[in-house]
């Protein structure tokens, strides 16, 4: 029976006080379920949120907040002259072997690889293109978003973890705590 017919039908046995009472009364059962329904959506929405580890961690001093604009400011493609090229390969190799948490699949003379990244870890995909007088260089850092509940802006962070490793490949510095391990 719906709400009107209810009341249409109850209204002929009722004085007028009795039917503003079982309105209200109604009315406030209505409220409750809409109520109810409100919280459980939010708890629903709220469980499925994830905080961004990374970016809540802002800049501590000036020199991390230096630091930060410099690695945004390094390109992910980039030359060194040959004669830097051995060391900036050693350090890219040093660099994913240690805070990728994805392990090495392939580690050549031209490429270094980890296998394909999985929900919430990071992998990386290097390569080396040798020239006459430079030698380019080439870094990414991949994930793969699979539960598309979550709220993480995972973009962001990939690819700022692709300039920290370019960044790191030409100046030998990294912060540590701006890297997801």
């Amino acid at each position: 029976m719906h709400f009107y017919e209810y009341f249409r039908v109850t209204n002929i046995f009722l004085t007028n006080k009795d039917w503003g009472e079982l309105v209200r009364e109604k009315l406030e059962g209505l409220m409750k379920q809409r109520c109810i329904f409100l919280c459980v959506l939010l708890f629903l929405f709220f469980s499925c949120y994830k905080v961004n580890p990374l970016f809540d961690i802002p800049p501590e001093t000036p020199e991390e907040e230096a630091y930060l604009e410099n690695v945004w400011a390094t390109p992910l493609d980039f030359l060194v002259p040959n004669e830097k090229a051995e060391t900036v390969w050693a350090r890219i190799q040093g660099f994913i072997g240690k805070y990728s948490t994805m392990k090495i699949q392939i580690a050549t003379d031209y490429v270094v690889q980890t296998y394909n990244a999985e929900y919430e870890e990071f992998g990386y995909t290097a390569t080396k293109t040798p020239d006459v007088t430079h030698t380019k260089f080439s870094v990414r850092c991949q994930t793969v978003l699979t539960n598309s509940f979550s709220l993480t802006d995972y973009s962001k962070q990939t690819e700022l973890h692709g300039h920290i490793l370019a960044y790191y490949a030409i100046t030998g510095e990294v912060i540590p705590r701006f890297i997801k391990q």
